[in-house]
């Protein structure tokens, strides 16, 4: 019997289609590892700056930092953060819509710089403020203490938010009456850290829950400050 050769073209054919069936196989099946991925809660690593400051050293989230230019290793003599409030999370990333930008009392403002030769900011509600207060004592929002500056001081228009007995754990200064500061920077609050001092400045109606902002700011400040 004559050996009959199959012509080259179905040949070639049949191999494209085999290539072409395991293509839409690998497909398939990295398909459900996506989908699956998808659904069971896979990590994604977060994207982290490395930043100096003055003698400090942060491993920063990238997603904190107010500046998309910032958002880059290197030095700086200054890196300001943002959290929205009372969430305590990053900033929306699509800003350009104006359903995801938050109002400006829901911002937390936080600015890191190198620690200086001034008063510690715990202390400062002793060594530095006291002489400035009038003498009147009043309850301010939470359990917090609230002191009026005399009008005659550098801090005149102002009053000590103080979280007994002395302010050393929290103490902040906001502004009274009518001002030309945005409503989401009314209070100044600040604490130093290794060689950094942080300052955040945030909505008057945030001291009612003063204890959850000192805490969540403290335990931040640890995780991105690196011990050298």
């Amino acid at each position: 019997m004559p050996n009959i050769q199959m012509p080259r073209a179905p040949r070639r054919w049949m191999a494209v289609a085999i290539g072409v069936t395991a293509c839409v196989a690998l497909l398939a099946v990295g398909g459900v590892v996506y989908w699956k991925a998808a659904f069971t809660g896979a990590a994604i690593p977060k994207s982290r700056v490395s930043v100096s400051i003055g003698n400090a050293k942060l491993l920063v989230p990238a997603n904190l930092i107010r500046s998309a230019e910032k958002r880059v290793d290197g030095r700086t003599g200054r890196l300001d953060l943002a959290l929205t409030w009372p969430e305590l999370q990053p900033l929306p990333s699509n800003l350009t819509s104006p359903v995801a930008i938050p109002p400006p009392a829901s911002i937390v403002f936080i600015a890191i710089e190198p620690a200086d030769a001034a008063v510690d900011p715990a202390l400062r509600p002793k060594e530095l403020y006291a002489r400035f207060l009038a003498s009147e004592v009043e309850t301010g929002p939470g359990t917090l203490i609230r002191r009026s500056f005399k009008p005659s001081s550098p801090y005149g228009g102002e009053v000590l938010e103080i979280a007994p007995p002395d302010g050393e754990v929290f103490a902040a200064r906001c502004l009274t009456g009518e001002s030309v500061e945005t409503p989401a920077a009314r209070c100044i609050w600040q604490l130093r850290y290794g060689e950094i001092d942080v300052q955040v400045r945030f909505a008057t109606p945030v001291l009612e829950n003063w204890e959850r902002l000192s805490d969540h700011v403290r335990q931040l400040v640890q995780r991105i400050y690196l011990d050298t």
